[in-house]
């Protein structure tokens, strides 16, 4: 059993590497691997949008970013009282990317989580809230009113 450790890796270091080792007996090996160096994923943040509150009704759109991504990453919508599930992938830029999602539910759904997963290969992160925290808020900050 053999084993390989590098440290203090950045993405600059990807690429194909060989490998050359020796046993005691003289016999020697030699083992050629593809390396690719992953950023860990950023901790993205759920940010409040269009927002309309009725006396039944919370109509909001949310926009996930994750500030400082820089390779394929997957973004995917769940909320915790709904059977559906909204995903989408895509490679960021240097610039931050949004993935928005519009919501439309009934404020007596109001402990409805919504999440926000975004991870790659090698990591995950995860930011929730909830229905009732995002319409809440825009009641007690309405345009125009002190």
């Amino acid at each position: 059993m053999t084993s390989l450790l590098i440290v203090n890796l950045t993405c600059e270091d990807s690429g194909q590497y060989r490998a050359r080792g020796s046993f005691t007996d003289g016999r020697g090996f030699t083992q050629v691997f593809q390396l690719t160096v992953y950023e860990p994923v950023p901790l993205p943040q759920i940010l409040p949008k269009s927002l309309s509150v009725t006396a039944d009704w919370c109509n909001v759109t949310l926009e996930c970013t994750a500030v400082g991504a820089s390779e394929d990453l997957n973004v995917t919508w769940w909320h915790s009282d709904l059977p559906r599930k909204w995903q989408q992938a895509g490679t960021l830029g240097p610039v931050p990317s949004i993935w928005p999602l519009a919501v439309r539910l009934p404020l007596d759904q109001a402990n409805t989580s919504l999440t926000c997963n975004a991870s790659n290969q090698v990591d995950l992160k995860s930011a929730t809230t909830t229905l009732g925290d995002v319409c809440a808020h825009r009641e007690y900050n309405v345009p125009g009113e002190r």
